[in-house]
């Protein structure tokens, strides 16, 4: 079944500025201050945010070294089913974020992957 997406870029910023907020308080600054560079593109384009918050989100996920409970990863996993999902919706593409392990360091690549199955880097970083 599909997940209706219920966020907005309103929801999706508060959502990140609460996370940041419980990760700076719990010692994880590294983490927060990836998920507050995230939310500083809620001004900008909807997938832009959508995308970085993606891919800040999928790095928590890698990083997180039970600084979340289980309630907050399965909270951050449904939110990032979502992004999915509005991706989905709007353009009828995918946001693919590859997870490439170097030198004992995940890093988080972010592509999206249209109907046709082509793949491009999302940010050109």
């Amino acid at each position: 079944m599909e997940t209706r997406c219920i966020l907005s870029s309103e929801l999706l910023y508060q959502y990140l500025v609460t996370v940041a907020e419980k990760l700076e308080s719990r010692g994880a600054n590294d983490l927060a201050n990836k998920i507050i560079f995230a939310s500083k593109f809620a001004s900008g384009s909807t997938s832009e945010l959508f995308g970085e918050a993606k891919l800040a989100l999928v790095n928590l996920m890698n990083k997180h070294n039970n600084v979340l409970s289980q309630e907050e990863v399965a909270e951050v996993n449904k939110i990032i089913s979502q992004i999915d999902s509005e991706f989905l919706r709007v353009g009828n593409r995918q946001l693919r974020v590859f997870n490439i392990h170097i030198n004992s360091n995940y890093y988080a690549c972010p592509f999206i992957v249209n109907d046709e199955g082509f793949c491009h880097s999302f940010f050109g970083r």
